[in-house]
């Protein structure tokens, strides 16, 4: 990476005409859909969902990034499940919730140690158990969004936040739209997105929002430009979102469409679409120096998937012209300043590569001689509407 020499900003190259996806080995668990996922490092974890004979699973495999390969790992030793929510803080993989194939709409939490190759139970959720639910992590919490629940498949806005450090739950602000399932969500660090999903009368809708952890509090964002949409997957790169696949209604189905997301001004762009098939249900995750992986899932109601695919968009910094406020020196050493501003126009965050909040300031100039060498998230609010992301890297 080199150093910027001026005033400009750090942004990601997501030309789609130069990207394409590339096949990596199948996941060796079975065709399966409505899987779970967590990424540790620069490992990916797959499993539960549901099989090609309309079975649940509870089977979980490793995929090494840097190897190109699986390995199976321990099964979670529960009830199989499908439509759960997966997240890791800390070196710790988290698996909430889900449908059982015995026990129903579940609140349980399990955590998975990568070292020791096991799972142990957590404190489950204290409300009603849900599916179908969205969720992100910020600050060192897991947040869970959304989701089904109860004999009459009723639909929720709660939210709950996992302090994972505790070991307890606490009820944050709901979420300020419709009710829905199957949305997508993802965090960069400093906010949550949460983004379309199936609405009560079970169609996708388009519209966005994003959670701010410190006020607790939502914005409505401008909504997504294409057809409404729930069941695809996503995730956070280094500064912009993804969203692949999904369907419009249901048992129609499905999209192949693959999306960027620009949080800076809430933009959207076409990536290449899914290579093998229009797809819901399946898995993503955002690897650093790698690009976007994805896999798995269900084409037309009827075709379930096992398929890896690899995209290599937004791994790599480069300069722009500028769009905002710019950051200098970057890389840099004890301090950054930021550009562009005028005086008691902005608030900034750095949030660490786990989303951990470290530092708030109104500062234009932002001592971080306290921090540890490596890569931060920085987080420009210029007001409520008007944000300004990217990275930071300490030397």
């Amino acid at each position: 990476m080199r150093s910027i020499l001026g005033p400009v900003l750090l942004a990601v190259a997501l030309d789609g005409s130069a990207q394409s996806w590339t096949q990596l080995p199948d996941f060796p668990g079975g065709i399966r859909d409505d899987a779970s996922l967590f990424a540790i490092g620069s490992d990916i974890y797959v499993g539960t969902g549901m099989d090609v004979g309309f079975s649940l699973t509870n089977t979980w495999f490793r995929f090494s990034t840097t190897g190109l390969s699986w390995i199976q790992v321990a099964s979670v030793p529960s009830d199989p499940r499908q439509h759960c929510v997966g997240f890791s803080i800390d070196g710790v993989g988290y698996l909430f919730g889900g449908v059982g194939s015995t026990s129903g709409f579940l609140n349980e939490l399990w955590a998975y140690d990568p070292v020791g190759d096991e799972w142990s139970q957590r404190s489950p959720l204290p409300a009603t158990g849900r599916s179908s639910s969205a969720g992100f992590v910020l600050n060192g919490k897991g947040y869970i969004v959304l989701g089904r629940f109860g004999a009459a498949d009723s639909i929720t806005n709660e939210m709950w936040a996992y302090d994972a450090l505790l070991d307890s739950w606490e009820e944050r602000a709901s979420f300020p739209g419709s009710s829905r399932l199957l949305s997508t969500a993802f965090s960069d660090g400093a906010y949550g997105y949460v983004l379309m999903g199936q609405d009560s009368a079970g169609t996708g809708v388009v519209d966005a929002f994003r959670y701010n952890p410190i006020a607790d509090s939502w914005i409505q964002l401008p909504p997504f430009p294409g057809i409404g949409r729930f069941g695809g997957c996503g995730a956070f790169g280094s500064s912009h979102g993804f969203v692949l696949g999904g369907t419009e209604t249901y048992p129609d189905c499905c999209l192949a469409e693959a999306w960027s997301f620009d949080p800076i001004g809430s933009g959207w762009a076409p990536l290449p679409g899914l290579p093998n098939g229009n797809r819901k249900g399946g898995v993503a995750a955002f690897i650093a120096g790698s690009g976007l992986f994805t896999g798995t899932g269900i084409e037309n109601d009827a075709i379930r998937h096992d398929d890896w695919w690899l995209l290599s968009v937004d791994v790599g910094m480069q300069e722009v012209s500028s769009r905002g406020p710019s950051i200098f020196p970057n890389p840099g050493k004890e301090q950054f300043s930021i550009l562009g501003l005028g005086p008691d126009e902005t608030s900034v965050t750095i949030s660490d590569a786990q989303g951990r909040l470290l530092l708030t300031t109104k500062e234009t100039t932002v001592d971080a001689s306290s921090l540890a060498n490596g890569s931060y998230v920085i987080r420009i609010g210029i007001d409520a509407h008007r944000t300004f992301h990217t990275r930071w890297i300490k030397l």
